[in-house]
């Protein structure tokens, strides 16, 4: 199976945000209050910056329920595609899918989610978001410079509002803006197939 093949069977077996949150068992209030805080933090922002991010395309988000980061995530890429008009967005469950995500959704040879694909209409990658904002990876990656014992290096990561919403939906709404306008912009210049 191809990379094209694999998206577009992870796409039409795929589900909205509603059916999402009615699996889910875990992390509701995280959930709800990343939602709010994206819908909160689009109004702040100018119509034609969501416009240009607004283009045909498709949008495929890879997670679980069970995960922290997707409880973070999640919610973002939902909301955001709430204002979008022109995106096809689906959830895929990564845990039913295991083989291809194995082949195709990998960061350096691990299952990282969620897993954040923006694709043209016939579903080709344009580019992807991975797990978590660049914001969190810096300040994990000071964290375990401390060389602190598993312990307190847990009780430091837990207690770390950037980490958390509010804080770490404003760096994940804002990474993800700049993958949707680069994706929109490349589908409106890109030739189209034949």
């Amino acid at each position: 199976m191809t990379r094209n093949e694999a998206f577009n069977s992870l796409f039409e077996q795929g589900f909205d945000y509603q059916f999402y949150l009615s699996r889910s068992d875990r992390h509701e209030d995280r959930m709800k209050l990343s939602y709010d805080e994206t819908g909160k933090l689009l109004a702040e922002i100018d119509q034609k910056s969501l416009d240009t991010a607004n283009g045909t395309i498709k949008v495929l988000c890879i997670a679980e329920n069970w995960c922290g980061d997707c409880a973070n995530g999640v919610p973002v890429i939902a909301r955001l595609a709430e204002e979008m008009d022109q995106w096809d967005f689906k959830i895929a469950a990564r845990d039913d899918h295991e083989e291809l995500v194995e082949l195709y959704y990998t960061t350096a040879g691990r299952k990282k989610i969620p897993v954040i694909v923006f694709a043209d209409e016939d579903g080709d990658e344009i580019c992807r978001w991975t797990e978590r904002p660049l914001r969190s990876y810096q300040l994990l990656k000071e964290l375990m410079e401390k060389k602190l014992p598993k312990e307190e290096y847990m009780s430091e990561y837990r207690k770390n509002p950037e980490l958390k919403p509010p804080q770490v939906t404003e760096n994940i709404l804002t990474e993800l803006l700049n993958l949707a306008t680069r994706a929109a912009t490349i589908t409106a210049i890109l030739p189209k197939k034949r």
